[in-house]
Order: C-alpha cells, then structure tokens, then sequence
C-alpha cells in the first residue's frame, strides 16, 4: 500500500483517511521536492507581448485622448 502524505509542523499529514488501527507501525521513505519550474522574467516575456501590438494602427492623439478613444467622452 502507498500512501501520500505532507509534513506540516513536523507532524505527517495524508491526503486522505487510511484504513489502519490506531498503533499500526509504519516506514516513511522522504521523496524529493520536484524544484519549482522557472518563471520567465518581464525582460523574457516582454518581446512577444509587444509583438500583439506591431499591426495596430494607433491614432497619433491616442497617448493624450485615452478617455475619449476608452470611453467616448468628448476631445480635450
């Protein structure tokens, strides 16, 4: 039988009930923790987020009328 468990606080704790009587002796055998998998950093990533952008035609006010081009609200 396998069982999987956590340590929390130093206690074992399973993932579900195990169907043992109380005084059942046991053997833990630790598992190595997988290592996390590495994020891509802004840097890495930011080159294809700008290429959504690349077809776009913006209109040149776009920067300073992003109220009336978002919302509809009247040019300043």
């Amino acid at each position: 039988m396998t069982i999987t468990a956590t340590i929390q606080n130093g206690k074992v704790i399973c993932d579900s009930p195990i169907p043992l009587p109380n005084g059942t002796v046991v053997t833990v055998v630790p598992q190595p923790v997988p290592p996390p998998e590495k994020v891509k950093s802004l840097a890495e990533r930011l080159p294809v987020l700008v290429s959504f952008t690349d077809d776009i035609d913006y209109p040149e006010d776009s920067s300073t009328q992003v109220d009336h081009y978002l919302y509809g609200t009247p040019k300043r």
